[in-house]
Order: C-alpha cells, then structure tokens, then sequence
C-alpha cells in the first residue's frame, strides 16, 4: 500500500480533531465529555449496527438479482469486510469487497463490481431522499441536493442508454489504464441494467433509507445526551446532509466534510446548539458510526483471513 495515501488519511484525521477542539473550545469539550452519560452509547451503536445490517441485506438482494447466491456467512464476511476499509484512500474498501467475493465465492468481477456501483447508488438516492424533508423547511442545501440528484440521474441514464455508455468508454479509452479495461468496462453494464430496473431500485432505496434513518435517531439521542434540544427533522436533516457532503467530497470516509458541514449547521445555520455540544456530538456520532464500522470491519477481516488471504497491494493492482 502506497505510505503516501495513509500518510493523507492521518493528516485528515490530525487536521479533523485540531479544528473540532479549537472549535469548540478545549475546555469547554472536555467539560462535555466529563460530564456525558456514557451508556447512551449504547442505543447509538446498536441503530449503527442496525444500520450495516440493513446495507448488508441491500448487498445480498442485489446478489440475488444477479443470479448469485454465495451463501449468507460467506456474503456477510466480505460485506463488513469492506467496512474495515471506511477511511481508506481511493475507495480502497468497495474494490475490497468485490475483490474477495470472486475470490471466495468464485463471482466474477463484472457482477460484483456492478453491485458495489449499485449499493452506493441507492445510498446516495436514500440520503437526498432523507436530507429532502428539511432543505426546504430550512432553506438549505437545496444546491447540494440537486447536484446530488443529478448525479444519480446521470449514473442511471448512462446505465440504461447503451449507445451513450459506449460513447463515454469510447472516449476515455484513450487513457491507458481506461483502454485496457475497455472491455470489461462494457460488460459491466449488463449487470447494471438489471440493478437500475425500477424494482431492485426501489427496493435498495427503501432498504437505505430505513438503514440512514437509524443513525439519524442514533444522532437525535446523542444531541439530546449532550443537551442539544433538536427536533427528530433537525436531527434527521443534520446528519443526512453531513453524510450527503462528506460523500460529495470523496473524501476517505467524508472525513472533514462531513464534521464541519454538521457543527456548522447545528451552530450557524439552524442555531440550536453551542460550539462545544455540536463538536462533542458530532464526536461522538462519527465514533458509534464511521468508526464502529471500522472496528466491526476489521473483526470481520480477521476473520475473513483465515479462509482468503487479503493482500492490499494485490486489490489495489486490480483496481
């Protein structure tokens, strides 16, 4: 693995932790976590959990639309896998899980990717679905959200209108490492025309937006823990359109992105927080979720190990 990509990733992390502590005063945050009650942790990890569950049966519906049935602990190994892999550089962690599905379970790569392409699509549609019920009550965001639903448009449009995808690869098989993927690239969107039909697309949106709405509530009671008396629309809009900038900015993670669009909406847009309860929430919210999903992740990749042997290097060759 490339140091550099690591080495920008622990930046991140440095630049995220000095901001939010200057932020929000260092004292006044220590105050916060002295005097938080830290078994309400525990609802928020458990709407965490409830949260890749619900993504891991997304996964596994759209596996099953494409014809392939692993088997559920092989499947859901490879699944948190890619958890592991949240704040990785390059979106290391999606190629992870369609690279050790073809190596465990013998799935092909231009089924597998498609599925991954797939998930983060009816993510994306989810979240702006979620974000939606407050950007006009609150007046913003709606930039955001139409750029996030012109993205989606485009994804799907491409997918289903053959001569235009074939024009866009015919375009940019000119780079090198395009061309020589040229090939597989357009076998790719056989796969995805049937995940972009109108039934497996509802259905994965459905089953994102019920997965997103449970760290929204994980986030409404932290607010509350820390004394923030935001609404379940406020809470819910915060944190949708947090997730929505963080993946916007593809960044490992949504790091930075995601933490400052949320302190700066608890504390100048909607005003309904002070500096250190925003920074001390938003803390805690990334730790029951981007980072629960980490540790879960690497349990996961242990043991995923011991059947498949995971080199790093090796994915990112592939990618």
């Amino acid at each position: 693995m490339n140091t550099k990509r690591w080495l920008v990733v622990a930046a991140l992390i440095l630049a995220l932790l000095a901001g939010l502590a200057l932020y929000g005063d260092i004292a006044s945050v220590q105050d916060q976590f002295t005097r938080f009650n830290w078994w309400i942790l525990g609802p928020a990890l458990g709407l965490a959990t409830l949260n890749f569950l619900l993504r891991f049966a997304k996964w596994e519906v759209f596996l099953r639309v494409l014809g392939h049935k692993p088997g559920t602990k092989a499947s859901a190994l490879v699944f948190f896998s890619g958890l592991a892999m949240s704040v990785t550089p390059g979106k290391l962690g999606e190629v992870l899980k369609a690279w050790l599905l073809k190596r465990s379970c013998g799935v092909p790569l231009a089924d597998t990717v498609p599925v991954v392409v797939a998930e983060r699509l009816t993510d994306l549609i989810s979240v702006v679905l979620l974000a939606s019920f407050g950007a006009a009550s609150f007046s913003y965001g709606l930039d955001l959200l139409v750029a996030a639903l012109a993205l989606c448009s485009a994804v799907v449009a491409l997918t289903l209108w053959t001569r235009a995808f074939r024009a866009v690869v015919e375009f940019f098989s000119k780079i090198p490492a395009v061309g020589r993927r040229k090939q597989s690239l357009l076998d790719l969107q056989h796969a995805m025309v049937k995940l972009v039909g109108p039934a497996p697309l509802a259905i994965g949106s459905l089953l994102g937006i019920v997965a997103w709405a449970a760290e929204c509530l994980a986030f409404h009671i932290i607010l509350h823990a820390v004394g923030v008396q935001a609404s379940l629309q406020q809470s819910f809009f915060i944190y949708a359109m947090g997730t929505l900038a963080g993946a916007l900015a593809m960044l490992p993670g949504g790091l930075l992105a995601t933490e400052a669009s949320m302190v700066a909406m608890l504390v100048e847009v909607l005003a309904v927080a002070q500096p250190a309860q925003a920074v001390t929430a938003v803390f805690l919210v990334r730790l029951t979720t981007l980072w629960w999903a980490v540790a879960v992740g690497s349990v996961a990749l242990a043991l995923q190990r011991r059947t498949t042997p995971v080199a790093l290097d090796e994915v990112v060759k592939e990618k």
